[in-house]
C-alpha cells in the first residue's frame, strides 16, 4: 500500500525530525523533496500526490520506513486537528533473522546470538546477544550495527564475526 502525506514540507521535515535520523533534504524541483538519510536511507516525497517512497540498503531502508510511519502517526496524534495530513502506513516487514550461534567482537571477547527482536517503541530490528565471558549480560544492539563492518587498522572487518 502506498503512503500517503498530504502535509506541508515543513510538517514533514518535522516528522523526519523526530525520528532522530540525520541527512539532508533536496529540493529537488517541482514539488518533488528528497531526504537522504547519512545510513544512505532515501525518502521521496511528491507534494502534489503526497506520495511517499523509500530507496536505499534494505535493512537502512526499512527501519527507516517503520520509523517514518511512527513519527508520521505520533505527529498526528499531536494535531489538534488531522484535516489534510494523511498517512496510509503498511504492515510492519518480517522480522529478518540472523544466525544464531557463537560469534566474535572484533576486539576478541565472544557472544551468543539468541535472535533478533524488534524495539517496543521504534520497532527497528535488535539483534538480541549474551556476553560468554564474565557475568554473562544479555544485550541488544540495533541489527544494522551489529552486521556492519568497522575500520581497524585500515582495513574493513566485521563488527562480529560468525565461528560456529
Amino acid at each position: 500500500m502506498a503512503r500517503k502525506f498530504k502535509g506541508s514540507i515543513e510538517q514533514l521535515k518535522a516528522v523526519v525530525e523526530m525520528t532522530g535520523s540525520s541527512g539532508e533534504w533536496l529540493d529537488k524541483g517541482r514539488g518533488y523533496w528528497q531526504f537522504r538519510g547519512n545510513d544512505n536511507a532515501i525518502l521521496n516525497w511528491w507534494q502534489s500526490s503526497g506520495t511517499i517512497t523509500f530507496q536505499g540498503p534494505v535493512v537502512e531502508r526499512q527501519e527507516f520506513e517503520v520509523i517514518v510511519d511512527l513519527a508520521i502517526m505520533k505527529f498526528l496524534s499531536q494535531q489538534e486537528t488531522d484535516e489534510g495530513v494523511i498517512i496510509e502506513p503498511r504492515k510492519l516487514p518480517p522480522i529478518q533473522p540472523i544466525r544464531a550461534g557463537r560469534y566474535r567482537h572484533y576486539k576478541g571477547k565472544e557472544y551468543e546470538v539468541i535472535g533478533v527482536a524488534r524495539h517496543s517503541e521504534t520497532l527497528q530490528e535488535m539483534v538480541v546477544y549474551r556476553a560468554l565471558y564474565g557475568e554473562r549480560g544479555l544485550w541488544v544492539r540495533p541489527k544494522g550495527m551489529f552486521c556492519e563492518e568497522v575500520e581497524v587498522e585500515g582495513r574493513k572487518v566485521p563488527r562480529f564475526q560468525l565461528i560456529e
